[in-house]
């Protein structure tokens, strides 16, 4: 079985928001390929939440909900692939989305989501 030749290009259908993906650049040039486990999300969309694990306190869980009021639920600001990084001025359990380098034109795409109908 080819992973490749299941995959589909991002200029004949864009993928779901969202969802999990196994993104592939370039790929029909294999000195080019970089590969990836993103979600595609359009301008505007906005990130989903970054599940925090509960500290040990009321007071603790208060805190980290000022300190990071605005950090879930804020709005992608271009369109196209993001993928969670570690935030390591956030503490240990805190996130990030960055936006990938992949250009969404130049790419193909397979859902990986288990959650994915059809």
């Amino acid at each position: 079985m080819c992973l490749l030749c299941s995959l589909k290009p991002f200029t004949e259908a864009q993928p779901p928001e969202c969802t999990d993906l196994f993104v592939c650049s370039n790929p029909s040039d294999p000195q080019k390929r970089t590969y990836g486990i993103m979600q595609f999300f359009r301008k505007g969309t906005r990130f989903p939440e970054i599940i925090r694990q509960e500290e040990s306190s009321r007071e603790e869980r208060l805190m980290d909900a000022i300190f990071h009021l605005n950090r879930g639920g804020t709005p992608a600001p271009e369109t196209g692939y993001y993928f969670l990084e570690p935030d390591s001025q956030g503490g240990a359990d805190s996130a990030v989305w960055l936006l990938s380098a992949i250009n969404p034109l130049d790419s193909a795409y397979a859902v990986i989501s288990p959650e994915c109908q059809g």
